[in-house]
């Protein structure tokens, strides 16, 4: 799961540009120089420059507050961001799983996609009626889009459905393998939307500046790999990419 030119480790922090200077009636000091920024110094780079001079300190001190993105990482090894909006009338959680197109192959080329489209045929037992129902019940709906370097999930609802979307977000970890039945449905689905598929600039992007190693494949693969994939493949890499040590896990 790791290609040579992107290993499989936290992105590297942002940095400021040399001699970056702050915009204009900001208060704040320029950061120093290729100083790395924590996400602890979030507030010192975006609201000190941007909250109005006239604010008393206390406000700006509870909007920073509010700004603040906290990390955790369980022992199982899933990175958790939350980012605290008691302004927010609602609760999105987002699970974003390393996969996509830099970590296939020729032969394995799309895999990613049709894993994605899978989770809504079935997840974790609930096959795809059930699914429907339980989404239902928070007023919902499930979102998904695979990039180059991710499988992405979106779920946003109510906060008093929190304990129930944090629930179903856990069976995406439960290794449920689909039936076959499952997969040879998802995989027409996949083939008929190749073959209406235009390149769009993502995957132009994809093509000038994502290839690695094995060379550089469209986010839905190709007709041919995703008909030649056979089931055993896709389980296993069903059991690569769902664990909790692959995942980053927002809350916000």
């Amino acid at each position: 799961m790791t290609p040579a030119r992107y290993p499989l480790k936290h992105l590297p922090k942002g940095r400021v540009s040399k001699g970056a200077k702050p915009l204009r009636g900001c208060r704040a000091a320029p950061c120093p120089p290729e100083a790395p920024i924590s996400p602890g110094d979030l507030h010192e780079i975006t609201f000190s420059c941007i909250i109005d001079a006239n604010l008393s300190q206390t406000k700006k001190q509870e909007l920073i507050r509010m700004s603040a993105i906290r990390e955790h990482v369980l022992q199982n090894g899933m990175t958790i961001l939350c980012w605290h909006q008691p302004y927010l009338h609602g609760v999105e959680m987002g699970l974003y799983l390393k996969g996509g197109s830099i970590y296939e192959t020729e032969e394995t080329q799309g895999i990613s996609h049709l894993l994605e489209h899978l989770c809504f045929r079935g997840l974790g037992g609930l096959n795809h009626e059930v699914l429907q129902r339980t989404l239902n019940r928070f007023g919902a709906d499930l979102e998904g889009m695979t990039t180059a370097e991710a499988i992405v999930f979106r779920l946003t609802s109510l906060p008093r459905y929190f304990d129930g979307m944090l629930e179903l977000f856990t069976k995406f970890f439960t290794l449920a393998p689909w039936p076959l039945e499952a997969i040879e449905k998802e995989r027409q689905i996949v083939l008929r939307q190749i073959e209406q598929a235009e390149e769009d600039f993502d995957e132009a992007v994809d093509r000038a500046w994502r290839e690695t190693p094995a060379g550089v494949f469209p986010r839905m693969g190709t007709a041919e790999a995703i008909s030649a994939l056979s089931a055993e493949t896709i389980w296993n890499w069903q059991n690569l990419i769902f664990q909790p040590q692959n995942a980053c896990c927002l809350l916000y």
